[in-house]
């Protein structure tokens, strides 16, 4: 079967929490799984940030993915072929791979992680994007009926390169 991920390369240190699809800020990876399963056919097994900033390092390790897998023996193989092959090979210790953001080991071709974070099953996995084609069609009228309330997440006009332009949220319009 034919899988796919969905990358989004940032140059600034992107963080990718899961449950802030559900608020509606993290919806363009998954929007772009959708697509590739509904018109190609492929079966999404990733959603991912990758840092792109010059010099980038983080713990040693440069370039390193950041987002949710489908964690599979298979998954794991075709995104970090290596790092796989010493879990093999080791089969006790966990093992930290240099471009999935798991810790992992491998045991009877079994891939088990430690941590709950960054991984998902085929289940959940399906479950975010039945929920991502469920608020599609809300935006989508949303806009279409000319919604443009300002109402940004609480704390990101703080930062925001644009604020001279819109004049930032007013108080009490900031969504939590």
């Amino acid at each position: 079967e034919d899988v796919a991920i969905a990358i989004d390369y940032k140059t600034g240190a992107p963080k990718s929490e899961i449950h802030k699809v559900y608020y509606g800020e993290k919806l363009q990876l998954y929007l772009y799984l959708l697509v590739l399963r509904d018109s190609l056919g492929l079966k999404p097994m990733g959603s991912f940030y990758l840092p792109i900033k010059s010099g980038y390092f983080s713990k040693g390790r440069n370039y390193r993915f950041t987002g949710q897998i489908v964690l599979t023996a298979d998954n794991v193989k075709a995104l970090d072929r290596d790092a796989y092959q010493r879990a093999v090979e080791d089969g006790k210790n966990s093992l930290t791979s240099d471009t999935i953001p798991i810790n992992f080991k491998v045991k009877g071709g079994e891939v088990t992680s430690l941590s709950k974070k960054n991984k998902l099953t085929d289940e959940e996995m399906d479950i975010i994007l039945k929920y991502v084609q469920k608020v599609i069609p809300v935006a989508i009228k949303e806009i279409s009926d000319g919604y443009i309330d300002r109402a940004p997440i609480k704390g990101s006009c703080e930062h925001c390169g644009y604020k001279a332009i819109c004049g930032g949220a007013k108080d009490g319009m900031e969504r939590e």
